[in-house]
């Protein structure tokens, strides 16, 4: 059993790539975020809704055991992936932000109520933000560096 104890919380990461309502069961004990690969028609055909969905916040790609790396990597096409360090690792981080800002509001509507972001910084701005959507608020939004992921298409 992953948790013996009542009182904790544990939410699993993204990175075990929790699927469908057969990895959601198996994990029954937490609150696992579910894979980011999973498009909005996926998230809400599942029948269990206790996951968390990342909101925003920089995908991690790829996790090294290599540790000096340099602050960013450049590929071919000329895209630039963040690395950043943690514990005795490091990660390479997708080359854009994602950010679903007003899609957080069909996923509530879905029933599904648990949002993961991973911030590092504008955390408190980027949170307000978050919060005057769910308010149903019109904050003025500038999406020019994020990506919406697999929202719309899913992984196929």
């Amino acid at each position: 059993m992953l948790k013996e104890r009542e009182d904790l919380n544990l939410y699993l990461d993204y990175s075990n790539n929790v699927f469908n309502d057969y990895d959601l069961l198996f994990f029954e004990n937490c609150t696992p975020i579910i894979s980011t690969e999973l498009s909005f028609r996926e998230l809400k055909e599942l029948q269990d809704q206790n996951f968390a969905v990342f909101s925003h916040g920089r995908v991690v790609l790829m996790n090294t055991k290599y540790l000096f790396l340099p602050k960013q990597l450049k590929d071919e096409k000329r895209y630039i992936f963040p690395t950043r360090k943690e514990h005795n690792y490091s990660q390479i981080l997708n080359s854009k932000e994602l950010g679903l800002f007003e899609d957080i509001i069909q996923l509530r509507d879905a029933g599904i109520k648990q949002f993961y972001f991973d911030l590092d910084h504008n955390v408190s701005s980027t949170l307000e933000l978050y919060k005057s959507i769910l308010a149903n608020e019109k904050p003025e939004i500038n999406k020019k560096d994020f990506t919406r992921g697999h929202f719309e298409r899913g992984v196929e």
